[in-house]
């Protein structure tokens, strides 16, 4: 298995050190005893040659004992394998993206005698492909795999140069997965050729003989049809004992294999010409394999991979005393309360007995015994998982390990089963018939048993006797970041800035922070908060450290950082200062996408961002309110700007629903992406630092205005509801409708609600605050400003009035109500076609350009609608009669 996102064995060669320091302290025995004491050969059966025994084995481990304990060889290929003829084609060269090709890739294996013979004919066709293409190296695992090289050749104008030198080749160990704490002794052979050119073929064959004990005598293998290069040629061969019972399952369209049955063995072969490479694509979903792939397995079903896996690694019946003493404790201090000692447990494993993984050979799978994971406090994941389970069965709770794909999730169950489809182990145990679940490899987890973060894999096999079965895996990911960034300019120091970052991590994000805090220092941390912000503001400088504030309890992480930032604002040459604010917390959780993808898109789930970026100023702001918001079925954004007496809002949210993107939605995801960063996560705010400082508060200018104008709509609407105007229509003669009815409930409704937002705009978008009303004052644009506002103020009341004055004549059906109607919707239009152009002239970074079109178009459908409408309508006629 494994561990998490690895293949899963380790390297101990740590070994040939002690070793060869108890040899060195054998042969110094030896020699004293035999000069001073004069024993010579008598002491513990030393003689001669012992001593040249022990000074072979002690040369064995000077120098590099990498290279002289895994030699490889040379010898004929296998005379089972098939030979194969190159069929001469090629590629189309359009589709040769890495610079070479491969003409052959021949691979067969022989499951009864475990060798796997590969041999590969590669073509360079340019520059690219000498440096992708041209190299030879191997992997494999000496601890139970021989590695034999059979040709090696060099092809140019048809002449086969042969190049094979064992001795050239290089023997490294290629630890890929040692940033991870997990060792599992894989090693790669490595041949750097001489002199190769543009146009050069490079064939090579070898062998790897062995397979992993743990696995015993049943056979499962992926085959993989397809590659990320070209292949003219293909073939894949099996060859396995005819009394096993295999599982074939394709995937992606793979062929079926020919089956040839020759009495003790058969044969499953699959043969294909030009092949056309898989292209990666960034941020694809790791469950999803676009190769064409075959899976064999023995396994007929799960139940048969779980009894493998118990009889790997069996639950003890009892664990020794040092751990069972370990456990009586967390009884002891949870008082017996099976919720308290599980908890307690599982922060002991989590914390206390380090993520080292040491997965040699079979221990590629099977756990170190728990009471010596205890002993050494380290161990992988199945190494912990058992340590878990070993303390919570001491208990007598009912707990079994669990085995998940982190790259697969919940695609594990259309894999054929067998032990190669998972590469990671946790646990599952129950308390009170509620089944719980954890990863015993999370270090630093916060929140109680029922709150506690688990990521998600989908489903996992448990391990349970008598029969182990896929279950789905409850995952909580639930968790969001809390960001405030608020800026305080400083009146005494022109174009200064003090900025407060408070942070506050709720949940799985608590978590990763909790373990970054805990693998590095505050000063780390401290330093990479503070590069974070130079790439803004290149003059920043912290004024004090960083304050970290945890609640493990609840699971949730403050953290508070201070600076300040000398040149906050730049003077834009016009009287005027500016800063360039950008939401980069929120572009952070945008993929890039490229143009041409045609797969699912893995995002950044579970993501809950909520982010705000406040400045406050005590010169005032020309910022009126503006909304966005975005709610697909995968994601959620929105944005909003506003001003709040003398601090400037900018708002923003983002979540993502879904863990991947599906195809079909991958174009509308890419629209929005581009229209969120292109219009909404920056903002340009200019501040007048020559205006009215201290002018905030309420306008009283424009409220006495607005008053008045109040009180003349309504004086006015007051004389023509009393005055008594003729009807056009003689309701004794003519049909006459007794109630509003038809299309004309739509003018009706338009009239009741436009007064509501009128009110709530006058409200809420800073009309009646001083603070916008001087947010120009000492500049050329000051005068400009001041009128376009007293226009706006005007238009909203004058629209808002008129609107209470047409609902009240059309309830009545007065007959004055056409002519209202009609001047309400043309006065709307015009009123708006003037608002957006002097809103052209005035508002310089165009934040709200969008929002006032969108408004002047509506107004435009309404009037081209409704003004004809209440013209030319006969049931507009036959309903307004009343005088």
């Amino acid at each position: 298995m494994m561990c998490r996102d690895t293949a899963v064995a380790v390297c101990l060669h740590p070994v040939g050190r002690p070793l060869q320091l108890i040899l060195i302290a054998y042969i110094y025995c030896a020699l004293i005893c035999d000069n001073i004491f004069g024993m010579n050969n008598q002491l513990n059966g030393i003689n001669p040659f012992a001593w040249m025994l022990a000074l072979g084995i002690l040369a064995l481990f000077q120098g590099n004992p990498v290279v002289a304990q895994h030699k490889i060889s040379h010898s004929e290929k296998p005379k089972w394998v098939d030979s194969i003829v190159p069929n001469g084609l090629r590629p189309d060269a359009k589709k040769i993206s890495d610079g070479y090709y491969y003409k052959l890739l021949d691979y067969q294996l022989h499951a009864e005698q475990r060798v796997s013979y590969t041999h590969v004919i590669r073509e360079i066709v340019n520059e690219s492909g000498l440096q992708y293409g041209v190299d030879v190296s191997v992997s494999f695992s000496p601890t139970y795999q021989q590695l034999t090289f059979h040709e090696l050749f060099v092809i140019r104008g048809g002449h086969r140069t042969r190049v094979l030198d064992i001795n050239k080749f290089r023997v490294v160990a290629i630890e890929q997965d040692a940033a991870s704490f997990i060792y599992n002794g894989d090693y790669s052979a490595y041949l750097v050729l001489d002199d190769i050119r543009v146009g050069d073929q490079i064939e090579y064959s070898y062998s790897i003989t062995g397979r992993n004990p743990v696995f015993e005598d049943r056979y499962f293998q992926d085959i993989y049809l397809q590659s990320s290069a070209p292949i003219a040629q293909l073939y894949t061969s099996v060859l396995v004992s005819s009394s096993r019972q295999l599982h074939v399952k394709v995937f992606n369209g793979a062929p079926n294999p020919v089956i040839v049955d020759s009495g003790q063995l058969s044969h499953y072969s699959w043969s294909r010409d030009l092949v056309e490479a898989v292209v990666y694509e960034s941020y694809t979903p790791s469950w999803f394999d676009a190769f064409q792939h075959v899976q064999l397995s023995e396994y007929s079903n799960w139940e048969e991979v779980g009894a493998w896996a118990l009889g790997v690694n069996p639950y003890p019946d009892r664990i020794d005393a040092a751990l069972a003493a370990k456990a009586d404790e967390f009884l002891r201090e949870s008082g017996n309360d099976l919720k308290e000692f599980a908890h307690a447990a599982i922060r002991f494993v989590q914390d206390e007995i380090r993520y080292t993984g040491v997965e040699i050979g079979e221990y590629s799978h099977r756990a170190h015994r728990p009471n010596q994971v205890f002993a050494q406090r380290y161990g992988d994941c199945k190494d912990k998982s058992l340590l878990l389970v070993s303390l919570l069965r001491h208990a007598g709770l009912e707990a079994y390990m669990a085995l998940v794909n982190t790259h697969l999730i919940g695609e594990i169950a259309q894999q054929l089963p067998s032990p190669l489809v998972f590469n990671h182990a946790i646990v599952q145990f129950t308390i009170d018939e509620k089944p719980y679940w954890v990863d015993p490899t999370i270090s630093h987890q916060g929140g109680d048993l029922d709150n506690r973060s688990m990521p998600i894999y989908g489903k996992g096999l448990v391990l349970a006797s008598p029969a182990s079965e896929i279950k789905h895996v409850a995952s909580n990911r639930s968790g969001m970041i809390k960001c405030e960034e608020r800026y305080q300019l400083d009146p005494d120091e022109r174009g200064t800035a003090n900025l407060e970052v408070k942070t506050i991590y709720r949940g799985h994000e608590a978590d990763d922070v909790r373990l970054q805090l805990s693998y590095g220092s505050v000063w780390d941390t401290e330093k990479n908060y503070l590069d974070y912000y130079s790439k803004l503001y290149p003059s920043i400088a912290s004024t004090d450290s960083l304050e970290v504030h945890d609640d493990r309890a609840r699971n949730e992480v403050t953290l508070v950082e201070r600076y300040r930032i000398p040149e906050f604002l730049s003077d834009d040459g016009q009287g005027q200062h500016r800063v360039d604010l950008f939401a980069q917390l929120i572009y952070d959780r945008f993929p890039s996408l490229p143009g041409t993808k045609n797969t699912p898109v893995a995002v950044g789930y579970p993501s809950d961002v909520e982010y705000r970026i406040a400045i406050v100023s005590p010169y005032g702001w020309n910022i009126r309110r503006d909304n966005f918001f975005i709610d697909r079925d995968n994601y959620v954004f929105g944005a909003s700007a506003f001003a709040k007496r003398d601090t400037l809002i900018l708002d923003y949210q983002f979540r993502y629903h879904t863990p991947t993107i599906p195809v079909s939605k991958r174009a509308e995801f890419a629209a929005d992406i581009k229209k969120i960063v292109d219009q909404h996560l920056s903002k340009a705010i200019t501040v007048n630092m020559d205006g009215n400082v201290g002018g905030n508060g309420t306008s009283w200018y424009a409220v006495s205005w607005a008053v008045v104008l109040i009180c003349l709509i309504a004086y006015i609407g007051r004389l023509l509801y009393r005055h008594p105007f003729p009807p056009k229509t003689d309701p004794e003669s003519h049909f006459v409708y007794d109630g509003i009815g038809g299309w004309l409930v739509l003018p009706l409704l338009a009239f009741f609600i436009t007064p509501i937002n009128v009110a709530v705009a006058l409200l809420t978008t800073g009309y009646f605050d001083s603070a916008i009303w001087n947010a120009y004052q000492g500049t050329a644009y000051d005068l400009p400003f001041r009128f376009f506002m007293t226009f706006e103020l005007t238009g909203n009341i004058i629209l808002g009035g008129v609107s209470v004055i047409c609902a009240v004549f059309m309830t009545k059906r007065k007959v004055l109500l056409p002519g209202l109607a009609i001047g309400f919707f043309l006065f709307n239009f015009i009123f708006l076609l003037i608002d957006f152009l002097s809103l052209l002239m005035i508002q310089q970074d165009g934040s709200l350009y969008s929002t006032a079109l969108w408004g002047l178009v509506r107004a435009f459908v309404f009037a081209v609608v409704w003004v004809p409408y209440f013209f030319l309508s006969k049931r507009v006629k036959e309903t307004f009669v009343n005088p």
